[in-house]
């Protein structure tokens, strides 16, 4: 059973409009496509900027198309779709501010993200480090995140770059 692709069935997508101004149909498209690729030239034909999020600003079917990609993370997915995927929510959670983009609350975003904190944790441990990033941006996670980091036994590479350094840890 594929989470992502029952959920893109529920969504009206054609009710959005997408950020290339068109309703937002071929989005679901995308999605499905996104989920169901299993190598990395395939992964690269989806682009998902200047349609769900323009220049890190979530657009009005951001939330609608988060909500799949929190569903996938729980997929096995190709290593490029994943990424993709944590970009995405990375993009979409903006910075501070604003608050609201075209009458779409960024939290919204950020609720959806939640959703999928856990497996985003699971990713980050696994070397994802995009996937740390959506963690970062998700208020309140930044004292957890930096205790998850310092519990790792065999940090991934990103640790390594990461703007704050795990702190030793009594065992």
């Amino acid at each position: 059973m594929n989470l992502a692709l029952i959920e893109i069935d529920r969504i009206d997508w054609h009710s959005y409009q997408c950020g290339c101004g068109r309703p937002a149909g071929h989005v679901a498209d995308m999605l499905r496509k996104l989920v169901s690729a299993t190598t990395e030239a395939q992964v690269s034909l989806i682009e998902l900027s200047n349609h769900v999020e323009i220049q890190s600003f979530p657009t009005e079917v951001a939330p609608a198309a988060l909500s799949v990609l929190v569903a996938a993370l729980g997929e096995d997915l190709h290593p490029e779709a994943r990424h993709k995927i944590h970009l995405t929510l990375y993009f979409c959670l903006g910075g501070e501010e604003p608050v609201m983009v075209d009458g779409i609350p960024v939290s919204a975003c950020e609720d959806t993200a939640r959703q999928g904190l856990w497996q985003l944790y699971r990713d980050a441990a696994s070397g994802f480090g995009a996937a740390a990033l959506v963690i970062n941006r998700i208020r309140g996670e930044r004292a957890r995140l930096e205790h998850f980091v310092s519990r790792l036994e065999n940090p991934p590479k990103w640790v390594e770059s990461w703007n704050f350094k795990p702190k030793d840890v009594d065992s």
